[in-house]
């Protein structure tokens, strides 16, 4: 009767749990065609136990939001053992299967990410029945411009296996993740990918193992738009060297949020105009410190921080030809375009971000010949 009375406990907390995903997660369900809450799914396990970990990204009306509703939602199986779990600040509505207490005003832990978990859920799960818990965080995933970021951590304190999921609405779509570093112990490449959802797993993790990636979602709402407002070209008298100034604009609805390049091209004659992001034939990047981005050389003003919209600045080139004759100068407003991943802007077009500076005469450098002078 004991064990009946179990079930039947277990049962009603299952129907509660349903009804309240049902109405909170509905849309989000139906777009994803994610299971939010796998409590049935058995992977095939090794020694040790299994974790799935389901975040949800609920969409936000206001597509400027400085933050996104996600809901983490965690489901151990085989798990045998008492142990806590740190929680953001600004947690709410936290269902636990499982015995719980939740312990709040701890001593403050910060991510290098900025994440801020001042409390713990201590949980412990019922001998032989599956642990489960959920809450509601506002502090995530957060907007960069035109993406949101999403950090996903995990370590195990025994072998375990474990499978992440992020889903996510039709507003939004996947763009791009990264490793952290050493502190990532297992580079598992890019995630699974599917409508609405990409996942990492089913993977081993070791206690000496540390996941943590981030997770870079694009919202269509949000528009940037980068170009090229109006130039000035000066080439010095003895054309060995020119002077670009350029004026560049965010005609978008939203602030770019990170860092763009713009590179400056030196073409000869016959050459086509450059072919869009991450074409630097002739181009100043990524060999010369001009460019900048990969030595981080941010001091350089061609390195351009995030621009509002509406916002203009103004950059300047002194670039010396190294080659005489009939050149032909471009511009490329933010070069890499997105195809390096997060901190770079994937625009609403790329069409404009080409300009043609228009056509010079440039003079060859002149080697005078060695004379040894006679004693």
């Amino acid at each position: 009767m004991r064990y009946l009375r179990l079930a039947i406990t277990l049962a009603v907390a299952l129907a509660a749990l349903a009804v309240l995903t049902t109405v909170a997660l509905a849309a989000t369900r139906a777009q994803s065609g994610t299971p939010v809450a796998p409590l049935r799914t058995r992977l095939e396990q090794g020694a040790g136990f299994t974790r799935v970990q389901t975040v949800t990204i609920v969409s936000a009306p206001v597509a400027t939001a400085t933050a996104l509703t996600t809901i983490w939602e965690n489901y151990w199986e085989g798990l045998d053992f008492p142990f806590g779990l740190p929680l953001p600040a600004d947690f709410a509505t936290v269902t636990v299967i499982g015995t719980y207490q939740i312990v709040t005003n701890t001593a403050p832990l910060t991510t290098t990410f900025g994440e801020v978990f001042t409390n713990t859920v201590e949980m412990s799960p019922t001998t032989g029945l599956p642990l489960y818990l959920s809450y509601y965080t506002n502090s995530r995933a957060v907007r960069e411009g035109n993406q949101y970021r999403l950090l996903i951590r995990a370590t195990s304190p025994q072998t375990s296996t474990y499978l992440t999921t992020v889903a996510f609405t039709g507003t939004y779509s996947f763009v791009s993740f990264s490793d952290h570093g050493p502190t990532d112990t297992l580079p598992l490449g890019p995630p699974n990918q599917a409508a609405g959802r990409v996942w990492w797993g089913p993977v081993a993790v070791d206690p000496s193992d540390k996941f943590d990636k981030d997770v870079v979602l694009g919202d269509a709402r949000l528009l940037v738009d980068l170009a090229v407002q109006s130039y000035g070209v000066l080439v010095s008298p003895d054309k060995r060297s020119v002077q670009v100034s350029a004026t560049i604009v965010n005609s978008g609805s939203v602030e770019t949020g990170s860092r763009f390049v713009v590179e400056l091209y030196d073409r000869p004659p016959g050459a086509a105009a450059p072919g869009g992001p991450n074409d630097h034939q002739w181009g100043i990047c990524p060999q010369t410190p001009e460019c900048g981005y990969f030595e981080y050389r941010f001091a350089n003003a061609n390195i351009i921080a995030g621009l509002q919209p509406g916002e203009t600045i103004l950059i300047t080139f002194n670039y010396p030809f190294h080659t005489g004759g009939d050149r032909k100068l471009y511009l490329q407003v933010d070069t890499f375009g997105s195809a390096v991943g997060f901190n770079l802007e994937p625009e609403s077009g790329e069409d404009n971000n080409i300009t043609f500076l228009g056509a010079y005469q440039a003079a060859g450098n002149i080697y005078l010949p060695l004379v040894r002078k006679n004693q």
